[in-house]
């Protein structure tokens, strides 16, 4: 692993060849556009961006697709303050986010951040989210609140993820298709249709996805279709249809090492023994389908109204015999409805917003020997479920022309229950009750027009997922052990934008939170995670962002995260960790990067510095700092109707050595998942449009 300096060298090789691009930038307004103040819907009530009490991110479609390899999720999401992600080459597991600390538990998939997609959930209603069943060739925009977001969707520690999938176009029609591939085997093929058509509109999208992966035993197999059907009642009133498949019948897992950094690259690309012999890894095939209503009843009065049903059969292989093969169909459904108010009080603007929420999710949960890699004897099948009512209050309050008071109460009751149909080992049956009520009271002062200070506390709640629950290290049923986590935020910023040329965010916090949820596995089951209650943690946190319009057509873009998180009182009858630090977050994390943008041209660069993280609660076992760059490029040739839009990219262009994950307390010190070096990809998109937007929607 490299030292200290050699990582600065390498970061200042990064600005220097960045600092070139100035000499040939244009003028480009989607940038200036960028650096403005924007409408947001994630915090409920919309509202601009910079006025909101709140640390918010708004990632555009430019970002989110243009020159991306398109693979995970996080590609785009690097240079958000707060974010840390992991997990982005090991599809099993799916890529795994947290925010402010809180996610870097989860064993698969997205904990403490509550998900959704165009107004409906992606976690399922016990907080867990996968988004093996999203693409990014069809997200148009992403919403990020870091911090406290429970009084606004409950069941969540770290904050809330909104995402949108593009729009039908306003006239015409659009047909796109983009086929990329790349090292390690990556190939991705996908189709995109869209129109409209005097009351209706619609967006299709499919994609299929072939990637053998960098390491050995870690290909994945996917494909997936997306439907989006607008109905258009009149200009304030409209339907939406929104569908999803998505069939994965191969996600292999390669297991992780013992080593921080293997002797050579060859090393690093070995499988772990056992996740050969047991061939571990995951298929699945999910369906979802939902309604979603907006109606502006009158200027005042604003309605939506919602409802959900998604089905998933997963199969999941682990590394051992003993029930290690894990599978469930799960069955969610779930509706909600939000009413919103526009008036004054005192004269001044008033918005107020009710808002119910309801969802069951049923998990028909068994577990079977692993007999290397076919199902042996039964060893466990229950039924598990979450049900859970929400109910909110949102209020926004201008008393003074440049003051603007935002408060939020939240109240959710949720009750789980496992029913044991696998008696001969007795009966594991159980339920509990889970109650918690999250309120949130955040001020925003205007300095100026587009420059605020705020501030906010809130309190938010966070139960077992149902998979933690049913992780129970005695045998059947669940961990009865286990208790929610509650925790209390506290949070000063600044943020603003200047001459439609510089936009910035400067925030510090304190989260003080008890019962936190902790991972950790035991040597008889290697990669079965379990959990346990903390006593009790305390985060402190410094994260900045800054975007400069440096020349026209040329944007810079800086962000810094400051974590101390630690252990204030937690230890197990073998321990005491009281005074460590959380394990799977770095101290120090840094994003720079240069985008040149003009009408056909895009050139990106982008330079993501990790401080050194611990991989267990002892703090013995530890990952150094590593330098990741990447680069990406396009070119877009627009013809009457057609568009052809070439790409090229690569990953750590510098050839670091890293772990692109690390299981947090893992059995037998099997903690780091490496990394692939230089990796490229190139692909080209090819669009008809009948409108002027070409590729656009």
């Amino acid at each position: 692993m490299p030292d200290r300096p050699s990582i600065f060298r390498r970061f200042s090789v990064f600005v220097a060849l960045a600092i070139p691009i100035l000499a040939q930038a244009q003028q480009d307004t989607l940038l200036q556009q960028e650096l403005q103040s924007v409408t947001v819907t994630a915090a409920r009530l919309e509202a601009g961006d910079l006025a909101l009490p709140l640390p918010l991110t708004v990632i555009g479609k430019s970002r989110l697709q243009d020159g991306q390899q398109q693979l995970v999720l996080s590609e785009a999401l690097g240079g958000i303050p707060g974010l840390f992600a992991l997990n982005t080459e090991n599809f099993a597991q799916d890529v795994r986010i947290s925010i402010r600390g809180f996610g870097a538990r989860s064993a698969f998939g997205i904990r403490g951040v509550r998900l959704s997609v165009d107004d409906l959930p992606e976690s399922t209603p016990d907080g867990q989210a996968q988004v093996d069943n999203l693409d990014m060739g069809i997200i148009d925009r992403a919403e990020l609140i870091r911090g406290a977001s429970s009084g606004l969707y409950g069941n969540a520690a770290g904050g809330a993820l909104s995402l949108y999938t593009e729009e039908p176009p306003e006239s015409g029609a659009l047909l796109e298709g983009r086929i990329s591939a790349g090292s390690f085997g990556m190939q991705k093929i996908q189709l995109k249709a869209a129109q409209r058509y005097k009351r209706l509109g619609y967006v299709l999208y499919g994609a299929y996805t072939n990637y053998n992966g960098y390491r050995e035993h870690s290909r994945s197999r996917q494909l997936l279709l997306n439907g989006k059907v607008h109905y258009y009642f009149n200009k304030n009133t409209h339907l939406s249809l929104l569908a999803n498949h998505a069939d994965s019948p191969e996600a292999d897992d390669p297991g992780a090492t013992t080593e921080r950094r293997l002797p050579d690259r060859t090393s690093a690309r070995l499988a772990a023994a056992s996740n050969r012999q047991y061939d571990a890894g995951e298929a699945l095939d999910q369906q979802r389908i939902g309604l979603v209503l907006r109606s502006q009843l009158h200027p005042k009065h604003h309605l939506l109204v919602r409802a959900y049903t998604l089905w998933r059969d997963f199969e999941n292989k682990l590394p051992f015999s003993n029930s290690g093969i894990v599978y469930f169909q799960r069955r969610v459904l779930g509706a909600g409805a939000a009413y919103t108010f526009a008036s004054a009080i005192a004269g001044r603007p008033y918005r107020l917003q009710l808002g119910l929420d309801l969802d069951d999710q049923s998990d028909e949960r068994s577990r079977f020997n692993n007999f290397d890699g076919t199902r042996g004897d039964l060893r466990l099948h229950q039924l598990e479920t979450f049900t859970n009512t929400g109910a909110y209050l949102l209020q926004e309050w201008e008393p003074l022309r440049r003051l603007s008071l935002r408060l939020s109460l939240r109240y959710d009751r949720a009750r789980v229950a496992a029913a044991d149909r696998f008696l001969s080992d007795g009966d594991d049956s159980g339920n509990s009750d889970y109650n918690s009520c999250s309120p949130m009271a955040g001020l925003s002062y205007a300095l100026a027009e587009s420059q605020h200070l705020y501030a906010n506390v809130g309190r938010s709640f966070e139960t077992p997922a149902l998979s933690e629950l049913s992780a129970n290290p005695l045998g059947g049923g669940f961990n009865a052990e286990l208790r929610p986590q509650q925790a209390y935020s506290y949070e000063l910023g600044w943020k603003g934008a200047a001459l439609s040329a510089v936009k910035w965010e400067l925030c510090a916090f304190y989260i003080n939170s008890n019962n936190e949820l902790a991972p950790y596995q035991l040597d008889a089951f290697p990669g079965r995670t379990f959990y346990r209650n903390t006593g009790s943690t305390g985060r402190s946190g410094v994260e900045t962002s800054f975007t400069w319009l440096a020349a026209p057509g040329l944007s810079l873009s800086a962000t810094y995260t400051w974590s101390l998180f630690r252990y204030a009182n937690y230890s197990t009858p073998a321990d005491v960790f009281d005074g460590n630090t959380l394990p799977g977050v770095p101290q120090h994390h840094a994003n720079l990067s240069a985008q040149y943008f003009r009408k056909n041209w895009l050139l990106g660069l982008q330079g993501r510095y990790v401080g050194a993280l611990y991989a267990n609660d002892a703090n013995t076992a530890a990952d150094k700092p590593y330098l990741l760059v990447n680069l990406r490029a396009g070119y877009r040739h627009e013809g009457k109707k057609w568009t052809l839009a070439p790409f090229l990219g690569f990953n750590n262009l510098l050839n670091q050595y890293y772990n692109a994950n690390i299981r947090i307390n893992a059995a037998n010190r099997q903690y780091y998942e490496p990394g692939p070096g230089v990796a490229g990809y190139g692909g080209v998109v090819i669009s008809w449009a009948t409108t002027k937007n070409h590729g656009k929607i």
